[in-house]
């Protein structure tokens, strides 16, 4: 097999099968993958192989540090997963690989989690993926701290503080779970 090699900032080189991964990384393939990760889901060869190949990506970025933000998109149990996981002030590791943008960048604000942290470990990854996008990312089983944590009432659009929103799913207004869909 011949080697491919492409070079990001004069000083960063890729075999082929590295640059497989970054491509399929930025279809679908890299939402089945965090799938298995975050959820138990079985992934096939090709999946485990782009995993490890961004790994290897991964490891050839400089790490830094910085304050970054993450949208996401979550319902039901995955949101209920998601508010007793990552609470404000606290040190979490993700299992996942994890995208974000810089502090004050929204990647997207219709989506109705948003969520500031800290990394020592963030990898910019722009110029390999969407040069649209300003997205670093975190390698699997990183630590960071959760400074800020707001879920988005989709009917309202009004941001609500974290730890009132726990109270509410945890209570609800009738006394059963509240869970936003």
């Amino acid at each position: 097999a011949g080697k491919y090699t492409k070079i990001v900032d004069n000083h960063l080189e890729f075999n082929k099968d590295e640059q497989y991964a970054i491509n399929k990384w930025v279809g679908t393939d890299s939402y089945a993958i965090n799938e298995h990760y975050r959820y138990g889901y079985d992934i096939d060869e090709r999946l485990q192989n782009i995993s490890d190949n961004m790994d290897s990506v991964l490891t050839k970025i400089k790490s830094e540090s910085g304050e970054y933000h993450r949208s996401i998109p979550l319902e039901g149990n995955r949101l209920q997963q998601f508010i007793n996981k990552y609470k404000k002030g606290e040190i979490v590791t993700e299992e996942a690989f994890t995208s974000m943008t810089p502090k004050g960048d929204i990647y997207d604000d219709s989506f109705n989690v948003q969520i500031d942290i800290t990394s020592k470990n963030a990898k910019d990854t722009h110029k390999l993926m969407r040069k649209s996008e300003n997205e670093y990312m975190l390698q699997r089983n990183t630590k960071f701290k959760v400074d800020d944590v707001k879920i988005i009432n989709p009917i309202s659009k009004q941001g609500q503080d974290f730890n009132d929103f726990n109270k509410n799913i945890v209570k609800g207004h009738n006394g059963k779970p509240v869970y936003i869909s």
